[in-house]
Formats: C-alpha cells, sequence, structure tokens
C-alpha cells in the first residue's frame, strides 16, 4: 500500500512534508482552528458544510487561507480519490502560521489529513454512556479552535463518575460536551438543545431539522435546575452520529437505559446519513 498523501496549504505531499514552522503560533499559543468530518464508505457526509464552517471560523479569527473554498475542495477530492481510504475521517487545521516575535500570527498554514475513525462500541450505542458535568465555557465558542486545553486537563477525573466525556456548564447553564452537542427529552416528550455559546455542529443541525418531522425541538437555554425533568439525552457529532446518555454525573435519567425517542432518532438519523451518502456520491 502506497503511503498516504496529506494537503499542506495548495499541494499533495507525503505525511513526512505535512509539518509546521517551530515559530507557528498553533504550536506557540494555540492559535488555530479545524474542522472534521467523515467518509461513510467512499462518500464525504456533508463536506460543504464542513468547508463553510472551517472558512467561517477562519474568518472570525481573523486567519485567511490561501486558497479558496472550491478549490481547497476539488484538492481533498483528489487526496481521497489518491488514498483511497474508504470510512476515514477527514482533519482540516488552519495554523496562525509562523511568528517573527512568537506572538504575532504570520501568514496561516493549511493542513488537511485523512485518519482512521473511531467510534464508540456498540454496547455504547446499546446501553448509553456517561457525562461529567465540568463548570467550563470554550473562549470564542462558534469557533471550532485547536485550544482543548480545559478538556484534556482534566480528563483523568472522568473516572470519578466513570464518565466517557465532559458535560460543559456555566453560570447555571448546560452548553455542549467536549466535542459534541448534546439534546434533551423532557417529561412532556418535548426536545431541548443549547443553542447559544456553543459550536454549532453540522450534525446537530441536520438531527434538529430531522427530528421536527416528528417532535417539538426547543432551541434554548437548558438549565441545570431543568435536569430532575429530563428523561432522555443525547449527544451528536461526526464520530458519535446519536450517541445515548443515560447518566449526568451521579444522577440517573429515565431507567437508566436509552429510551424510545432516542432509539427512533437513532434509526431515522441512519436513514438520513444513507441518503447523504447517496447524494454526495462517492469520492472517488
Amino acid at each position: 500500500m502506497n503511503p498516504l498523501k496529506y494537503i499542506v496549504n495548495t499541494e499533495l505531499k507525503d505525511v513526512a512534508d505535512a509539518v509546521v514552522h517551530i515559530s507557528d503560533v498553533a504550536l506557540l499559543r494555540g492559535y488555530g482552528i479545524f474542522d472534521f468530518f467523515r467518509l461513510q464508505d467512499k462518500a464525504p457526509l456533508y463536506i460543504d458544510q464542513h468547508i463553510d464552517r472551517f472558512y467561517r471560523s477562519a474568518q472570525l479569527l481573523r486567519l485567511y487561507p490561501s486558497i479558496k473554498k472550491e478549490e481547497l475542495k476539488q484538492l481533498i477530492y483528489e487526496m481521497l480519490s489518491v488514498n483511497k481510504m474508504p470510512g476515514s475521517g477527514i482533519r482540516m487545521v488552519l495554523t496562525g502560521g509562523s511568528s517573527h516575535n512568537g506572538f504575532d500570527p504570520g501568514a496561516p498554514q493549511l493542513l488537511v489529513t485523512q485518519e482512521v475513525l473511531h467510534f464508540a462500541p456498540p454496547t455504547v450505542y446499546e446501553n448509553g454512556t456517561g457525562l461529567m458535568l465540568l463548570e467550563h465555557q470554550r473562549e470564542l465558542s462558534e469557533i471550532k479552535s485547536i485550544n482543548y486545553l480545559s478538556a484534556i486537563y482534566h480528563w483523568p477525573s472522568l473516572s470519578t463518575y466513570n464518565a466517557s466525556d465532559f458535560l460543559y456548564k456555566h453560570q447555571g447553564k448546560i452548553l455542549e460536551a467536549t466535542r459534541s452537542n448534546i439534546f434533551f427529552v423532557m417529561d412532556d416528550e418535548s426536545i431541548y438543545t443549547p443553542a447559544k455559546d456553543i459550536l454549532s455542529g453540522i450534525n446537530r443541525r441536520a438531527i434538529i431539522n430531522m427530528a421536527l418531522n416528528n417532535f417539538e425541538v426547543n432551541e434554548g437555554s437548558v438549565l441545570l435546575a431543568m435536569l430532575p425533568r429530563i428523561k432522555e439525552a443525547f449527544i451528536t457529532g461526526t464520530t458519535k452520529k446519536i450517541l445515548p446518555v443515560v447518566r449526568i454525573d451521579d444522577h440517573v435519567l429515565g431507567d437508566g437505559s436509552p429510551g424510545k425517542i432516542t432509539r427512533k432518532l437513532m434509526e431515522d438519523y441512519e436513514k438520513v446519513l444513507t441518503l447523504r451518502k447517496e447524494e454526495e456520491g462517492p469520492a472517488w
């Protein structure tokens, strides 16, 4: 098998050449953005939406890629056709660039890599997972930043509640998980999902649009005080799809197993992803 090719700025290069300079402020100061999408078989799911969000994050951080969106998309398709790696993940990174003084950003560096995907085991989708509350709000939360300092620093404490991830809370509001958005099913079977001070997830939006066909979906504040009313919960994301949550800290949701609404949405979303795969078509 030939070595993988990655995108470095405007060219396909060997993995060994996909590097940034030691003076890059992404390395020195954690200043940069990324986005991530996946292939379902050979189809790049939601590629246009992810590229749009990538460029929006770049603009908000005042970083300007050296190529336009359509050029990047064409380069990604070229990389996919060369690597021929179905069912994989695509990571787009834009760094702050090399700095003359170790602080001021320079010319941004674009790196696009392809990697093996890691989903939760089937038993987790069947039985659900637990989350641990953490007081934190991401800086510039609408940006998909490379800065995960708080989550990585606190990661060893997840074992306290036998949890798989953190659920961020701030000033009495529930926000998002470390790398996922979250939805709650209340005791009246309405669905709530936080809408402010979070990253606007691509899968989140697709699931909202899907769920509206059968359920009431409320986008707004979700207060910690609402926790006793929550009967079901699930997190969403590129590598999560819809992953049931059955416990937050030591508070068990419902009967402690994935609920009927979560299970229906899981089934429905698999159909949405299959349709999306057919619409996107194979990359090679």
